[in-house]
């Protein structure tokens, strides 16, 4: 009799698609008009920080249980402020404050949001939801995102 083993270092690939949306929108107001479009529920949770530069980018949320679809919509754009310490004299020191722009996915500085959607459907799929967001009229254009192409695919780990 053969014994099985099962192993808990298994890791488990989920099927997912990025698609890059390009627009002008806030976070909270794009959040709105994809729950108006798609029938979703959007609802924003605690954001992602990046640690090497402090930076940190809100996310949306919503699990669709009937579907069994995950959508996170994350804005890839994040102000950072720095501060510069001046000193001319030896008794005065001035400092200066600016905002730093920081990207969630530097490939993709000019796409201001992230749309993943965890999900096992296929090609067609895609295709049917492409065709929505390209008929908001919010949203200037977008782009499928292949994660072949992408440096670091952990960062849609979340």
């Amino acid at each position: 009799m053969k014994t099985h083993k099962l192993s808990l270092n298994d890791t488990f690939e989920e099927k997912f698609y990025v698609i890059a949306i390009y627009t002008d929108e806030e976070d909270y107001r794009m959040a709105f008009i994809l729950n108006e479009t798609l029938t979703l529920q959007l609802k924003k949770t605690s954001p992602i920080i990046v640690k090497r530069n402090k930076a940190e980018f809100s996310i949306f949320e919503y699990d669709d249980i009937l579907l069994y679809r995950n959508w996170y919509l994350l804005h890839n754009h994040s102000l950072i402020e720095k501060e510069i310490v001046k000193s001319h004299d030896l008794f005065s020191q001035n400092t200066r404050q600016f905002h730093q722009k920081a990207f969630y996915l530097k490939e993709l500085k000019k796409a201001r949001f992230l749309l993943k959607v965890v999900t096992d459907e296929g090609n067609e799929f895609l295709k049917e939801l492409t065709n929505k967001l390209q008929n908001i009229p919010q949203i200037y254009t977008i782009e499928v995102v292949h994660l072949e192409h992408l440096k670091n695919k952990k960062l849609f780990l979340f």
